[in-house]
């Protein structure tokens, strides 16, 4: 009986020691690839190697390749997400509450929206690159498509918590952005968030052949 009163007594402290955080948020800028398809006077056996080289000594992984069909296929994102996709800026102040990281004192965050929930919210991003490279002549053409896979613990974001055990996956690609509408936003800031390519995976191999 008496820790059937104690707990809604500790539950109105906690509440009562609790803190809302303002906050702001603008959506990236937006920005275009300006081209997927490039072609090179360069012999495809150089534009090739010199590819294939580039790519076993970058952030990508190579996942696998194929010289007599020209695909390759990269992969990338295990961390510093917001090298590769961008939220937006984010501000939030300092709060005292309930969190995905428990109950306690929380510190102003200022950044890109994509850092707050690798930060805060377990996110990862799972990247995939195809590249395709082809003759043309006595040149190549090079061919270049991304796909963005972005998961991140649910909860109350961007300033809460929540018991359920799940995952939001937010699936964008080359040349497309995605909306996302958030549950619970902090305090009077909408509630759509808008996530991007950066667009560095694709320039970094038409920066390389």
């Amino acid at each position: 009986m008496t820790r059937l009163i104690l707990l809604p007594l500790l539950l109105s402290v906690l509440v009562s020691c609790a803190s809302k955080p303002t906050g702001s948020y603008a959506p990236p800028q937006s920005q275009d690839l300006e081209r997927t398809t490039i072609t090179i006077r360069t012999p495809f056996d150089q534009v090739w190697d010199n590819l294939i080289a580039y790519a076993a000594d970058s952030f990508f992984s190579i996942q696998h390749y194929e010289k007599d069909s020209g695909l390759i296929v990269l992969t990338f994102g295990d961390n510093n997400i917001e090298n590769f996709i961008t939220g937006g800026q984010f501000q939030r102040t300092a709060y005292t509450g309930l969190s995905a990281r428990g109950w306690g004192e929380h510190p102003a965050f200022s950044g890109d929206w994509v850092s707050l929930l690798e930060h805060d919210y377990n996110a990862a991003l799972n990247g995939t690159l195809n590249v395709v490279v082809q003759p043309r002549g006595g040149g190549t053409q090079v061919t270049v498509k991304a796909r963005y896979t972005l998961q991140f613990d649910t909860g109350d974001h961007e300033s809460g918590w929540s018991l359920r055990d799940d995952r939001y996956t937010l699936k964008l690609e080359t040349g497309t952005c995605i909306d996302w509408l958030n549950p619970k936003p902090t305090g009077q800031t909408p509630s759509k968030r808008t996530v991007c390519p950066t667009y560095r995976v694709e320039r970094a191999i038409f920066e390389n052949l």
